[in-house]
């Protein structure tokens, strides 16, 4: 039988095996992986840098950016009509519900124009949209060197009564930008430009869609709110957006509208901007994000390169991991990194993202700041490293206790990371396994057993489970580190087989494994 602290009586055994347990942290929904573009879709596909830009004949559209896919399955986005109550389309990778009618490809391409904003390239695409009547003809440009495509959507009507055409543009948006949470931003729209989109976690990059007809109507919302707007199954029509966002950070999706009623052999033409990239060079003023007036819930996690031993001139790199767990957003963190000057000097640190730097250099401590971390998903990660002083003395101890702090919607807050302790030894050397303490080392059975580590993060969840001599794991529970992060619990080794066997705590944000054996007589 397990006590927490002696005095909290464990009564819960789980009936799953722990050895593999982990907390999952709560991120803000995502389809798939990111990283760099796949394969380009058949179609015409214009080079450019920064952009590139693919049109299939089926008007769904690949955009990269620096070589970065920036719609979600690479392919969720381009055109999509409706006429007189049917949606004509390509079906999105992840739509859900939202399938429109095909559209019957006519023409598509070749690319001409060398790039210039003169001679821009130039893509020509051309689709029917069923039997209605209506021809659509799309002329995609791109200038090399811009962050924005241009696309010119003409609705030409062949028949011999007029059409209700709908048109629009727009993606699942990937964001898929370096540090961001992929597939994930802040929706936003820009009433200056009319631009709508959704900006990175840092508030520096931007995906948008901006008017240059004025539209009809604009929709940022989750990825599948948005297709359920446009449509559903077999070309049924949706209800069209309705001029709003979602200004949390959320998987998102955003385009533009446009209405208009086509009379016989008339056609109707309107035009919009794709742009991506740096708020700045997009030329889109990212809006002040109001925080959410719930809080957020900031920890810290150092892992060292060595935990055992560490030797003079040897260099030691510390991993840095911040992360957000609460309900609101963190709009600044700040985080000291103490450190002996006696026994370490500093190397050098670098972050995921630029958002998180060193703000300043003490004798005895690092000054880190971090911008925007985004609700239930905000997370920055970083290497500090330190070379091990030539006259650090053996058996000193490299030790100390990350501090932080952040402002949000509320009153802010303040936490601590794991305490590391780490010898100065002859050689250098790490564990995949800390040491633990236990009191007494051997017993007969039924002899109460106490075991404590301070290694953990404040308030962090640990598995705690034991392994007897002949192989098997049994699972206990998940407790509580303390608000130091220590974790102590008395265990009654009752009905146990004589033998060594093991207790072991598994921190789920920190990865650390502690581990004591222990001995029935």
């Amino acid at each position: 039988m397990l006590y927490r602290r002696v005095t909290l009586v464990v009564m819960v055994v789980l009936h799953v095996m722990m050895a593999g347990l982990t907390l999952p942290v709560a991120m803000a929904q995502s389809k798939g992986e990111g990283g760099p573009a796949p394969a380009q879709a058949p179609g015409q596909t214009i080079n450019g840098a920064p952009l590139t830009v693919t049109v299939l004949d089926t008007l769904a559209m690949a955009v990269n950016f620096d070589g970065r896919n920036q719609f979600y399955g690479n392919t969720a986005g381009g055109t999509f009509v409706q006429v007189d109550g049917v949606v004509y389309g390509s079906t999105p990778p992840a739509g859900g519900a939202f399938a429109p009618r095909p559209f019957t490809p006519v023409s598509n391409g070749p690319v001409t124009g060398s790039g210039t904003a003169a001679d821009p390239f130039r893509i020509v695409t051309e689709v029917d949209a069923g039997t209605s009547g209506v021809r659509i003809s799309q002329v995609t440009t791109y200038v090399n060197g811009e962050p924005r495509y241009r696309v010119e959507i003409t609705a030409r009507n062949t028949s011999s009564a007029s059409r209700n055409v709908r048109i629009f543009h727009g993606a699942d948006l990937y964001l898929n930008f370096p540090g961001n949470v992929l597939d994930s931003g802040f929706g936003f729209f820009d009433p200056p430009t009319g631009a709508v989109g959704a900006l990175s976690q840092d508030q520096r990059s931007v995906q948008v869609f901006i008017p240059v007809t004025p539209p009809t109507a604009y929709q940022e919302a989750f990825y599948s709110t948005f297709w359920n707007r446009i449509g559903g199954a077999n070309g049924a029509p949706g209800p069209g957006f309705d001029n709003t966002i979602n200004s949390s950070f959320h998987d998102t999706a955003a385009g533009l509208q446009y209405d208009r009623t086509v009379a016989p052999g008339a056609s109707e033409t309107v035009s919009l901007l794709g742009a991506f990239g740096l708020a700045e060079d997009v030329g889109i003023g990212p809006p002040a994000l109001e925080l959410s007036p719930e809080p957020a819930d900031v920890w810290v996690v150092t892992r060292p390169s060595f935990n055992l031993f560490v030797a003079p001139r040897s260099i030691i790199a510390f991993e840095i991991v911040i992360t957000n767990i609460g309900r609101g957003a963190a709009s600044s963190t700040e985080i000291i990194f103490p450190f002996d000057p006696d026994l370490l000097q500093v190397v050098d640190a670098s972050f995921d993202v630029p958002t998180t730097w060193v703000a300043a250099v003490n004798r005895d401590s690092l000054v880190i700041r971090s911008g925007l971390l985004g609700t239930r998903s905000g997370r920055t990660r970083g290497t500090i490293r330190f070379v091990v002083r030539e006259n650090a003395r053996q058996g000193a101890t490299i030790t100390g206790r990350v501090q932080l702090r952040w402002t949000d919607g509320g009153r802010g807050g303040r936490s601590q990371g794991n305490l590391f302790l780490i010898p100065v030894g002859p050689a250098a050397q790490g564990s995949p396994t800390y040491a633990m303490v236990v009191e007494p080392a051997a017993g007969s059975a039924g002899a109460v057993f106490r075991f404590a580590s301070p290694i953990f993060v404040p308030r962090e969840p640990v598995g705690v489970w034991y392994n007897l001599p002949d192989g098997r794991v049994v699972a206990v529970n998940t407790l509580r580190a303390d608000d130091d992060g220590s974790l102590t619990v008395n265990f009654t080794s009752r009905d146990l087989p004589p033998g060594t066997s093991s207790m072991v705590f598994y921190g789920q944000w920190s990865e650390f494994t502690a581990v004591a054996p222990f001995v029935i007589r």
